[in-house]
């Protein structure tokens, strides 16, 4: 039976994993309102929608903090947040 206890402790692993992700989405969610809210004000005093230098900085810091892999994950949060990740509508 050995078998069984292992499910059932991946069963609370994986309740924990979609806890954390339900709050991640939440995070995400904020960030995309704060960030669509920046880009308006940007665009409305005539400046660019995107600061590269700010986008870099960010995709910076989450490689220093999880290896490549976070550079390409920074990436793709810039994307959501321009409202560019392909396939998708601004929520």
């Amino acid at each position: 039976m050995p078998e069984q206890q292992g499910t059932l402790d991946f069963r609370t692993d994986r309740a924990r994993i979609d806890q954390l992700d339900q709050s991640i989405i939440a995070l995400l969610r904020q960030r995309l309102e704060i960030s669509r809210s920046i880009q308006q004000r940007r665009t409305e005093t005539g400046g660019a929608r995107i600061a590269e230098g700010r986008e870099e900085a960010v995709i910076g810091r989450y490689r220093d903090a999880l290896g490549g892999t976070g550079g390409a994950l920074a990436e793709t949060l810039l994307r959501l947040c321009r409202g560019t990740e392909p396939g998708r509508t601004r929520p």
